[in-house]
């Protein structure tokens, strides 16, 4: 009964860790808190962010646009991502999780979800966008697991009353 049972409460603690970060970077993006967000990304991770409709609605801030999208890299470009993105009370949102699938390779770990962004506009509620994201995570050497590449699958947007 006891064999294993150390590696098993570990992988339950890296399952809930890698958890944390995902509902992290959720709260934090929808509510201005940017080094807290940023925190959610290795010193060198990315943000991919492509459009089933093409890249032709990528918002570049300061990320390489591709044919599907834009990548942000490094601290500098998703610093500036963030700082660009909307955020309360200018703005209400909540992006939103479901069912994440996690696996975990040692010091490593992949996780998908689906996304659900709801947005606020003249008083409606209605959803913005709606997607996956496909995440590869690390643990970092402070045992907290971060993006080191976080692709964001735009299924669809609606871009009316956006900013």
């Amino acid at each position: 009964m006891m064999e294993g049972l150390e590696e098993r409460l570990r992988r339950l603690e890296d399952h809930q860790a890698i958890l944390d970060t995902l509902t992290r970077y959720a709260w934090k993006i929808d509510h201005g808190q940017d080094e807290e967000w940023l925190d959610c990304f290795t010193e060198d991770g990315s943000l991919d962010i492509r459009y089933r409709q093409g890249g032709s609605l990528a918002r570049p801030v300061e990320g390489r646009v591709h044919a599907t999208g834009v990548r942000h890299t490094g601290r500098d470009q998703l610093a500036a991502f963030k700082a660009g993105h909307t955020r309360s009370p200018d703005r209400w949102h909540k992006h939103i999780i479901a069912d994440p699938v996690i696996e975990i390779d040692g010091d490593a770990a992949t996780a998908g979800c689906y996304l659900l962004r709801v947005d606020e506009t003249d008083g409606a509620m209605h959803i913005r966008t709606f997607g996956q994201y496909r995440d590869s995570l690390v643990r970092g050497e402070d045992g907290r697991w971060r993006f080191a590449e976080r692709v964001i699958h735009i299924e669809a947007i609606d871009r009316a009353g956006s900013t």
